[in-house]
């Protein structure tokens, strides 16, 4: 395709802002392309035809061009190092070109094109000005008159003379960019096989290193976090360790209690809690080791029998003095039958080596329910000031308590409340948790006075018992199975279990067990021992007791 003529050019100059100034810088553009033999890429007329992806491309092309003809060819008229290398204090006076012929004023110019290049002197006048530096680069250059100012050949404006030309050691380098294929520019540098296989290796060497090093730095972590679980393992051992205690049990002569007797005033009472105070009147103690994860053990007569815990460091000094009183030990604890040592007649204990407890522990009661009952009790219990005696201790109840005037009639007795208002507010699955543990617990009851042969039940009782339950579990759709008419749920940190007697409790024939479920929880930076005491209800038995006594 022939270069377009000079009045093609200047037919599209007319749709160019400052249409002379486009028109000859374009027209110098195209006689450089003829001039290097490149091809001559010519301005689009209609580039709305074109998407906007080929106008950069195009724009690209001709840009590209223009900075081959700039930098590839010395003695170009677009170059902007064409001026003959002289030094500083060398002027040279270069002629002005030819004035162009004018062009009436067009359309505004797009933001596209460029402006015109400005003049530049002639290669053949800069070949002889370099040839003649060469030759006597060792004399001083010859004074060259100072250089005229000149006249705009279109507007007739005067121009600046243009600044002499730097010396060849300060003169300015070009920017990089592509060379035209032709023997006078330079290649470009393209590595050799086997500096780009020493470059893919040292990226796979880092790669590895990389990978290496984060290897190492997740094996550190987990060694911090083995260790950190350690140092917790290591310190609630110490601190159970500091805490352990164990529970005994005292069956005293005539069922004497002593200062613990009802009537007897709480100042006289808080006097004698300890172990041995009244050790004269015990006859018999019964000891059950307390197992940190878990623990359940089934008596009766708890009403009469005073009991609490005590240190392990004072055990053997305690029962030594109560030897020597006549007193009979009787030790439950960690057997090894199963994790299960049963005494007829007088307790049996479950430790978390029985696979009964440990299927509880580990079914709807798991670890996470254990918690949770742990933490509501903790933030919405109250301490007892007759049994506690410490700060962090909370206490909750589900279960009858007294006579009140709203309280309902069942054959014309007035039956006391049945208070599940803190068994309501805890999340459904603890209350079914819950559930679980009063079923497993009525079963080892039941199990415990079949073998003590004092199976003998209320059936009216156990049914109007197990209807008010009913009448809560009903919308969880669990089963009741258990006859506990009282039900406490305590914990405690640091404080110790004062000596007492549960006087609240049944003390009828065949209503008067009690069974005790309890396991360790930690909760912050402290170690809570949780305890639910399942049992009967006086209140409800002297209820019942005048029901019959009206039937009679």
């Amino acid at each position: 395709m022939a270069p377009l003529t000079d009045a093609a050019i200047r037919e599209i100059a007319k749709t160019r802002n400052n249409s002379d100034q486009w028109f000859h810088a374009e027209i110098t553009f195209r006689n450089e392309c003829i001039q290097n033999k490149f091809h001559y890429p010519p301005p689009g007329e209609a580039k709305k035809e074109r998407s906007r992806r080929q106008n950069a491309r195009y724009k690209m092309k001709r840009q590209m061009i223009r900075q081959k003809l700039l930098f590839g060819n010395p003695s170009s008229v677009l170059s902007i190092a064409a001026v003959p290398p002289c030094s500083l204090n060398q002027q040279q006076t270069l002629p002005a070109p030819a004035p162009p012929t004018p062009a009436p004023p067009t359309s505004p110019q797009p933001r596209n094109n460029r402006p015109p290049s400005p003049p530049s002197p002639q290669p053949q006048q800069i070949t002889e000005a370099q040839s003649t530096l060469n030759q006597q680069h060792s004399l001083p250059p010859p004074s060259l008159p100072s250089p005229q100012p000149q006249q705009h050949p279109l507007n007739g404006q005067q121009l600046q003379p243009s600044p002499p030309p730097l010396s060849p050691q300060r003169q300015p380098q070009p920017p990089t960019s592509p060379q035209p294929n032709n023997q006078s520019s330079p290649q470009h540098h393209r590595p050799e096989p086997s500096q780009k296989k020493l470059t893919r290796q040292s990226l796979k060497n880092q790669q590895q290193q990389k990978r290496l090093q984060q290897q190492r730095q997740q094996e550190q972590r987990e060694q911090r976090q083995q260790q950190q679980q350690q140092q917790q393992q290591l310190r609630r051992s110490e601190r159970l360790m500091k805490k352990r205690q164990y529970l005994y049990i005292h069956e005293m002569k005539n069922n004497n209690l002593g200062h613990l007797s009802q009537g007897v005033s709480k100042e006289i009472k808080d006097k004698h809690r300890n172990i041995l105070s009244d050790a004269e009147l015990v006859q018999r103690q019964i000891v059950i080791d307390i197992d940190d994860h878990g623990q359940l053990y089934v008596t009766r007569g708890l009403d009469k029998k005073p009991h609490s815990h005590e240190s392990c460091s004072e055990r053997e000094r305690n029962n030594e003095f109560l030897k020597e009183l006549g007193c009979e030990l009787l030790y439950l604890g960690d057997y090894e039958s199963g994790g299960v040592q049963h005494i007829p007649g007088v307790a049996t204990n479950y430790t978390s080596k029985s696979n009964s407890l440990q299927k509880l522990m580990r079914g709807l009661f798991n670890e996470h329910a254990q918690k949770s009952l742990a933490q509501y009790v903790l933030a919405n219990g109250e301490a007892d000031k007759n049994r506690d005696s410490g700060n962090d201790e909370k206490r909750r109840f589900i279960g009858f308590g007294r006579g009140q005037k709203t309280s309902k009639f069942f054959k014309g007795i007035k039956m006391p409340t049945f208070n599940t208002k803190h068994l309501g507010k805890m999340p459904c699955s603890l209350q079914v948790a819950i559930s679980s543990v009063l079923s497993f617990a009525q079963q080892r009851l039941q199990d415990y006075l079949e073998s003590a042969k004092e199976n003998t039940v209320d059936e009216e009782r156990r049914n109007y018992v197990r209807s008010k339950w009913g009448e809560f579990y009903s919308k969880l759709d669990v089963d009741v199975n258990w006859d506990f008419e009282f039900v406490d749920i305590n914990m405690r940190s640091e404080g110790k279990l004062l000596r007492h007697c549960d006087y609240k409790n049944d003390w009828r024939v065949g209503n008067d067990g009690c069974v005790v479920f309890s396991y360790s929880v930690d909760i912050g930076d402290k170690t809570y021992r949780v305890v639910m005491v399942m049992t009967s209800r006086c209140t409800v038995g002297k209820s019942f007791e005048r029901i019959h006594d009206a039937a009679i």
